[in-house]
């Protein structure tokens, strides 16, 4: 079985809606978010 993958990679200054807007399209789409600030810094989460 072959699935579509797509990317959607949000930029912006900080404080501009990025992850609030990745959310909403996660809870609508099933989309999966991945925060790069957890990549970035994975200690500072746990």
């Amino acid at each position: 079985m072959s699935h579509k993958t797509s990317i959607i990679y949000l930029t912006g200054k900080p404080g501009v809606g990025k992850y609030t807007i990745a959310k909403a399209l996660a809870e609508g789409n099933k989309f999966l978010v991945c925060d790069n600030q957890l990549i970035n810094n994975p200690k500072s989460h746990f």
